[in-house]
């Protein structure tokens, strides 16, 4: 499926991901945002209790272990949050109507090279 050139955001240009589940889920609210290249941006809304992470994860087949933080910060404090990313390259690609997104990197990526930025690598490892 090639994809859809857009030359500003409508209806067409979205893929919106509020539909309906199986009863005992209710509903979700997500949209991607499709420009030239595909998605340039994902929102959506976290599960806001540790039951609705559990039943996420049971629901497709996923195991507890690694998400074990994340339950149990559900657990101490429920709370209804999103969130968004955005993929600067292929708004760049589709900005500048470019047809390679290869041409757009704004970090090189090669295997085994550490580009993190100097202020994120000072932040992860403390100094």
């Amino acid at each position: 499926m090639a994809p859809t050139r857009c030359g500003a955001l409508s209806s067409g240009c979205a893929r919106p991901h509020r539909g309906p589940l199986p009863p005992h889920l209710g509903s979700i609210a997500n949209a991607d945002p499709l420009l030239g290249a595909g998605e340039v941006a994902g929102a959506g809304e976290r599960h806001a209790t540790a039951e609705a992470v559990l039943e996420g994860l049971a629901d497709h087949q996923i195991g507890q272990e690694p998400y074990g933080w994340y339950i149990e910060m559900r657990e101490r404090r429920p709370l209804r949050t999103s969130g968004f990313g955005m993929g600067v390259e292929r708004l760049l690609l589709w900005v500048l109507n470019h047809d390679d997104i290869r041409d757009l990197q704004i970090l090189v990526r090669r295997n085994g090279l550490d580009c993190t930025p100097l202020m994120a690598r000072a932040f992860l490892t403390g100094r």
